[in-house]
């Protein structure tokens, strides 16, 4: 496991990293006090890191697509999408890895937050944490029937 000195004090025992924009839950926050100055120990679990490393985004009419990967192994961290045409209800991020040769890995549904202020939804699944995978496509569809609405929005991550 990899480990992270930083110097908040009571931060760590409320589960919060703010040097890398993590938050963990408070029982998994591992953390110990080596001495008043040396600030606290926190050991990140295993796929807390190395997945989010680069980013890439991919806009198109009324929506975007959005990973946080790493290119040295394939992993995706996490996926967040944007559809910006409206807010009803009945809309679903479908999502689409491809491993080597864009062959089909896997397919994940993930339900959205509406947003009536700006007459949008958006789309995030974290955790991912699926290997070997050479692009993401995101496409919005209707959540009875996925007819396609928007996209898809593909983001390539290097890995081959």
């Amino acid at each position: 496991m990899k480990k992270v000195r930083y110097a908040a004090g009571a931060l760590g025992a409320l589960g919060v990293v703010p040097a890398l924009g993590l938050i963990t839950p408070a029982a998994t926050a591992a953390t110990t006090q080596a001495s008043a100055t040396a600030g606290k120990t926190v050991t990140l679990l295993p796929g807390t890191d190395h997945c989010n490393t680069r980013h890439a985004h991919e806009i198109k009419p009324r929506m975007k697509g959005y990973i946080a990967f790493s290119r040295d192994e394939g992993c995706i961290g996490s996926v967040i999408g944007h559809y910006y045409a409206d807010a009803k209800r009945g809309r679903d991020m479908r999502v689409r890895y491809y491993g080597g040769n864009l062959a089909l890995v896997s397919e994940r549904e993930v339900t959205g937050t509406i947003h009536h202020h700006n007459h949008s939804i958006s789309f995030r699944s974290n955790s991912v944490y699926l290997y070997h995978i050479e692009q993401v496509c995101e496409t919005i569809v209707s959540d009875n029937n996925k007819v396609v609405i928007a996209g898809p929005a593909c983001q390539d991550t290097g890995w081959k």
